[in-house]
């Protein structure tokens, strides 16, 4: 997924200027303070994940829903995303502002939302396919929007 270059480049753009900040609600007991670049590096990991369960997810498609046809990856139909408009290198991301930069990994992270539900609900419901896809069609949407609460938190600070 291309959040996962946004994040990257995003963590290389903010760690430098941004102070340690809290994970827990002000004022709750026993509340520590992550540096920016680990709260980044768990960001990369959980985007990693999500890239890693795309690919396993593709493959299954491919498997149980047009086996032997290959026809997922050659198909030449735009993505869904493909009208957010995103930055193409790593120095054009640099010279972005950071405001605008979460807004197109937010844009990103939201807009796959919706296919993720449906995917999952749709495969959920049929009985002759394999509950790997809906399994992980779950679980992608649940990083999707774990990842999306973290950008939005990061931005609040």
């Amino acid at each position: 997924m291309g959040a996962l270059l946004f994040v990257a480049l995003l963590c290389l753009n903010l760690c430098t200027c941004v102070s340690p900040m809290s994970i827990c609600a002000y004022g709750h007991a026993g509340c520590q303070l992550v540096s920016l670049a680990n709260l980044f590096d768990r960001v990369i990991q959980h985007s990693a994940r999500m890239h890693g369960l795309s690919r396993d997810l593709h493959s299954e498609l491919e498997k149980y829903v047009l086996p032997g046809k290959n026809q997922i990856g050659s198909v030449s139909r735009k993505c869904h995303t493909s009208n957010i408009l995103t930055p193409n290198g790593k120095e054009t991301v640099q010279k972005l502002a950071h405001e605008e930069l979460t807004e197109v990994i937010l844009k990103l992270l939201t807009a796959w939302k919706d296919p993720l539900s449906l995917l999952h609900e749709s495969m959920s419901e049929q009985q002759d396919v394999n509950t790997f896809i809906s399994s992980k069609a779950l679980e992608m949407n649940n990083l999707a929007l774990e990842l999306r609460q973290g950008v939005e938190k990061v931005m609040d600070k």
